[in-house]
C-alpha cells in the first residue's frame, strides 16, 4: 500500500489532538470530579495524543491494513 495524503484525516487527527491536549490541561480537575489518581487520566491524554498524530499523518491506515492482511490473509 503506498501512502496518501489525506486532508480530512489531518483535520480530523488535528482536532482530537487539540481536545487531547486540553484534556491533558485538565486532567487533575476531571479526575477530582469522577475519581481516580491523576497519573490514569493523564496516560489516557497521552495515548490519545498519540493516536491523534496517527490519525494526523494518515498512517492508521497502514496500521489497520497491516492487521488485516496478517488476520484475513490479504490479497493475492
Amino acid at each position: 500500500m503506498m501512502y496518501s495524503w489525506s486532508w480530512g484525516a489531518f483535520a480530523i487527527g488535528f482536532v482530537l489532538l487539540i481536545l487531547s491536549v486540553i484534556f491533558m490541561r485538565y486532567a487533575t480537575k476531571v479526575a477530582d470530579m469522577f475519581g481516580g489518581a491523576y497519573s490514569k487520566y493523564q496516560l489516557y491524554s497521552y495515548i490519545a495524543a498519540g493516536a491523534s498524530l496517527f490519525i494526523m499523518f494518515n498512517l492508521h491506515s497502514f496500521i489497520i491494513s497491516f492487521l488485516a492482511n496478517n488476520i484475513f490473509g490479504g490479497v493475492k
